[in-house]
């Protein structure tokens, strides 16, 4: 799915071509510099990284041994501390935890650099189906290149996140919506549920049951979501699940419409908060304290009701070009580009969104990519520019120093607005020539056959 977009004369289209061009240099060149950087970083004689969020998945699998009815609260575990292993706070259902429980084998800088190896492995499981998603051999060019360089996806795997794992469940459920036959799309729902039980954003993706009308989807979330909660109800006490649901009510009442923020928080309702503020902001960048002077603020009662309103007109704009591109829900390209529209709407509003939940959102990189197809524009020039963003905001703890405003925090979240714009303005473009009889359904889309299994 490509944009058609109308231009007056050649010399134009070289005047866009090259700027095009000089946003992919810096987007490329920026995005190679944060590898070196993030690369340096590394640990001597530790490939794993950091493994910061990692160290809460290890902890786990140590407290379900010693004590699982303790999985949420404070516990000393003697083997962790004569590691030096200091353990961060584990926020996911117990039933997760379960899948954690083997780490507790291995040292904790074994079982890291077994983790990293298997994060490593999705990753290559990420970009194969990737390639198969874009058809298209410039669409596989752009979009592995992006996903590659991502700042996104190094920090997940610096940090041990399980955004890459998630990631693979995403793609895979995309790929296998697009096609024909009950098994594939009651699998596309199975992953669906379960990495949207982890992370809850992404059951956003429940709308392509709808869009797609294969309802045998819905059956496969359901069927997920009892796997997700069914075990760790029946092995763990019951006293672990109780703590999960207190848990979940404190992240609620942080994170709870209309959004607490966390200063580095890429989401929507986050910016505002940081744009009208009150007060002075202190952060620690590179170790040194730094202040920030907030040149505007709005009361509460005034700015809680734009943050809601912006999210709303984001989530109906994004569901009114779902409607209106319902035609294609059948194909390759359509379903990439609905779901990486789906997934894009759902990092914005969220009340909270790390810039490494791209990783998670792995077929928005194909859908944008798409694009690059389109005639020299105005349009195509926010790919590259919507990628600098995204990237440059991973510089903050540099550049902020000399530009001391926080709204710059959101370089990110403006990057996957741009984006989001991208694919909402090229698939409502695609709807009306449709609609208008200007290309037939199967414009340069791929269809999976229905006897396709």
């Amino acid at each position: 799915m490509a944009m058609i977009t109308r231009h007056d004369s050649p010399l134009q289209d070289d005047l866009l071509i090259w700027i095009e061009r000089l946003f992919w240099v810096l987007a490329l060149a920026a995005s190679i510099g944060f590898i070196v950087v993030k690369l340096a970083a590394w640990r001597a004689g530790d490939v794993a990284g950091g493994g910061d969020d990692f160290q809460a998945y290890y902890c786990a699998s140590h407290v379900l041994r010693q004590d699982p009815s303790a999985l949420y609260a404070p516990i000393v575990v003697p083997s962790l501390e004569a590691q030096r292993v200091t353990c961060t706070p584990y926020l996911y259902a117990p039933t997760i935890a379960l899948l954690f429980s083997p780490l507790a084998n291995f040292s904790f800088v074994d079982a890291r650099r077994i983790w990293f190896a298997g994060n490593l492995a999705i990753v290559a499981g990420i970009v194969a189906i990737l390639w198969r998603m874009a058809g298209d051999r410039r669409v596989r060019r752009y979009a592995l290149a992006m996903f590659l360089l991502s700042p996104a996806l190094w920090d997940a795997i610096y940090l041990g996140q399980i955004s890459p794992l998630l990631g693979l469940w995403v793609v895979g459920a995309v790929w296998l919506s697009a096609r024909s036959g009950s098994l594939p799309n009651f699998t596309a729902g199975l992953l669906i549920a379960l990495a949207g039980a982890i992370k809850p954003f992404i059951f956003i993706l429940i709308l392509l049951v709808p869009w797609h009308r294969r309802w045998s989807m819905a059956l496969g979330i359901i069927t997920g979501m009892a796997c997700m909660i069914l075990p760790g109800l029946l092995l763990l006490p019951i006293a672990a699940s109780q703590h999960y649901v207190e848990v979940l009510s404190s992240v609620n009442e942080t994170l709870a419409m209309p959004g607490g923020t966390n200063f580095w928080n890429q989401s929507a309702m986050a910016f505002w908060e940081r744009a009208f503020q009150s007060g002075d902001t202190v952060v620690n960048l590179q170790g040194q304290p730094h202040r920030f002077l907030l040149l505007s603020s709005l009361p509460d009662w005034l700015l809680n009701p734009v943050k809601i309103a912006t999210v709303a007109m984001i989530l109906l704009a994004t569901v009114w070009a779902l409607y209106r591109r319902r035609s294609w829900h059948t194909q390759v390209t359509g379903s990439v580009w609905g779901a990486g529209l789906l997934l894009l709407c759902a990092l914005i509003v969220a009340p909270l969104t790390w810039n490494h939940y791209l990783v998670i959102g792995a077929p928005v990189f194909v859908a944008v990519a798409e694009h690059v197809k389109a005639p020299p524009s105005g349009w195509r020039i926010l790919i590259p520019a919507g990628f600098f963003l995204t990237v440059a905001q991973r510089g903050a703890v540099l550049w902020l120093q000399i530009l001391p405003n926080p709204m710059l925090i959101s370089l990110f979240f403006f990057g996957m607005l741009v984006w989001w714009m991208v694919l909402l303005q090229g698939g409502l473009a695609i709807s009306r020539r449709l609609s208008d009889g200007a290309i037939p359904n199967a414009l340069h889309d791929q269809v999976v056959p229905n006897d396709a299994t």
